[in-house]
């Protein structure tokens, strides 16, 4: 197991992580974010949010 920070590469596996939960809280549709929104948000020169990621052989979880 790793844990690492994620980086731009991520990003569709993140958005699908979000959207994976919403959909087990019953509650797809309160995803409003898109990938670029996730870029943004997560990348910018001075970020306000982190995303760390879960690796089980090489996959994350």
């Amino acid at each position: 197991m790793r844990i690492r920070r994620a980086n731009i590469a991520d990003v569709t596996t993140v958005l699908a992580l979000i959207q994976e939960l919403a959909e087990y809280e019953k509650a797809p549709s309160e995803v409003v974010a898109k990938e670029s929104d996730l870029n943004s948000t997560l990348f910018a020169a001075d970020p306000r949010v982190f995303c760390d990621l879960v690796e089980v052989d090489d996959e994350i979880v």
